[in-house]
C-alpha cells in the first residue's frame, strides 16, 4: 500500500472513531441513523482508497472490520453501556456502502 494511501486510511479511521465515540459518548441518546451514516462514510472513504490502488482484499476487509470491532468496544469500555445497538448500526452503515 502506498505510503499516502496508508496515512488516508488512518486519517478516515481516527474520524470514525471519534465520531462514533461524540455520538454514543452523550449519554445514551445516540442515533441508529447517525451511526449508520458514520459507517457509510467509512464505507464510502475505503471504497475511494481501494480503487486507487486495490489493497483491500479478504484479510484486509477482516482487519478493517476487527478496527470497527475495536472502537465499538473501546466505546463500550469507555462509556459504562451495552453498545450492542450502535455497533450494528455501524457495521450496517459500512455493509450498506462498501464494495471491497
Amino acid at each position: 500500500m502506498p505510503r499516502t494511501t496508508y496515512l488516508k486510511a488512518v486519517a478516515q479511521y481516527e474520524a470514525t472513531r471519534d465520531a462514533f465515540l461524540a455520538e454514543v459518548g452523550g449519554g445514551g441518546g445516540e442515533q441508529h441513523g447517525v451511526i449508520a451514516e458514520i459507517g457509510r462514510a467509512f464505507g464510502a472513504a475505503f471504497n475511494a482508497l481501494d480503487s486507487r490502488s486495490r489493497f483491500i482484499a479478504t484479510l484486509e476487509r477482516e482487519q478493517l472490520f476487527d478496527a470497527l470491532d475495536f472502537l465499538a468496544d473501546e466505546a463500550q469500555t469507555a462509556t459504562g453501556r451495552d453498545l450492542s445497538a450502535a455497533r450494528a448500526a455501524l457495521i450496517e452503515g459500512v455493509d450498506s456502502s462498501r464494495d471491497w
